[in-house]
Order: structure tokens, then sequence, then C-alpha cells
């Protein structure tokens, strides 16, 4: 029939759009796919830096990163994940990136900024990597993990100072939530601002303490509910 194959065509016509616009509307994924095509190098299994640039340091921030967390979690491994590691700010800028250090994407891949490339930046982005990879694509996309205790989690397991006071082992509050924090990434990604950056992040490390306490922490118990 004739509207059949109009529909058909039209919603074929619509995904190679799409897959056309990827490139300029979501970059890092396009990078993701194709590492090469965004000047990246294989310097080993998942890993990809600028090519032609140094990378060492890369990948002993990454191994200790990687035992950090999951000593936090109290696993065994870390889930597959590629690595985009940006040492320029034009390569961070061809990913989409937006002044951010590091990004995860889902439980795929995660995206850096030069000064992204640290212990403590790279294990708060695989602590994502592992609640994200737990929870699973579905409940995540529909928000059954609470964006603020996504974050808090990842503060407190990659030891950021910057957000919490840690005295002789015991981890204390930097700033007291004064209000509902955001939900949902989008939310989240709304409240983020030079001027709140510390605060909200400082905000979300407190609420999980009082919920949770520090690290280590039991992946089922503390990603069950949304409190």
């Amino acid at each position: 029939m004739k509207w059949v194959r109009r529909i058909l065509v039209t919603l074929a016509c619509l995904l190679v759009l799409s897959v056309a616009s990827i490139p300029f509307t979501m970059p890092a994924a396009a990078a993701y796919v194709c590492p090469t095509c965004y000047g990246f190098e294989r310097v080993a299994e998942g890993i990809y830096a600028e090519k032609d640039r140094p990378h060492s340091g890369l990948l002993a921030a990454l191994a200790t990163s990687q035992e950090r967390v999951k000593t936090a979690f109290g696993i065994d491994s870390i889930p597959a994940v590629t690595v985009l590691a940006c040492d320029t700010i034009d390569c961070d800028r061809r990913l989409g990136g937006r002044g951010a250090k590091a990004r995860a994407y889902g439980a795929r891949f995660i995206a850096t900024a030069p000064e992204g490339r640290t212990e403590t930046i790279l294990s708060h982005e695989l602590a994502h990597i592992v609640m994200h990879d737990r929870i699973g694509a579905i409940d995540l996309l529909r928000g059954d993990l609470p964006a603020w205790k996504n974050e808090g989690i990842a503060v407190l397991v990659s030891g950021d100072t910057r957000y919490f006071t840690l005295n002789d082992g015991e981890h204390t509050c930097k700033v007291e939530p004064d209000g509902a924090l955001p939900e949902t990434p989008s939310a989240w990604g709304k409240a983020m601002r030079p001027d709140t950056h510390l605060i909200l992040y400082a905000q979300a490390a407190c609420v999980v303490l009082r919920a949770y306490g520090p690290p280590p922490y039991d992946l089922n118990t503390i990603l069950q509910g949304n409190g």
C-alpha cells in the first residue's frame, strides 16, 4: 500500500538524518564509535589518548583509580569501559566539552578534558560507570538513580576533598543542604553554574554521608530505592 511505503520511507529518512547528525549533536558518542576519526590513538585496551601526546601518566592514574573504586565498592573488577582522554583544550572542545573535567556516558565510556586525567577525577567517573552498569540502562534512563546520589557517591568514592572534610579518617560535611537537591541529570545540569559548582557537589556528598556514611559501600544497599 502506498501509505505504508510512504511511512517506511519517512522513517528511513529520519533514521539517516539522525545518524548523520550524531557528529554534530553528540560528538563524544561519535568519537566513541570511531576514536581515530577524532585524533585518538589506542594506548591500551579500551584506552585512547590524543595521537602523539604523552600518555604514561594517564595509564598510571587509571590503574590507581580502578583500584580505589574496586575497594570503595568491594568489587573484583570494573566494567569494561572506553576512555577518551584529551590532552588539549581543542580536543575536549571537539568532543563537546563545556568546562567539565570529565564526563561518564552511561556505562560505556568516559571522556576527559586535560585537567581530568587525574586519579581523583578518573575515580569519580569510574564510580559513575560502576553504578550505571549495576543499575542498568533502562532504570538509569527512568531516573531510578537520583542525580544527587549519583554525584554524592562519586565524590566520596573519589576522595575529592574539595567537597568534604577528611580529618584522621573521619568524613564531615563542608556544606549542609538547604533544600531538595536535583533528582534528574537535566535538573542537575541546569543547577550547575560557576557559582554553584562547589556548593552543589558538597551538598550532595553531605546528603550521602548522612544517609550512608563514607565508603566502602555495598552496591545493592546504596543503590536500592531513591533515598
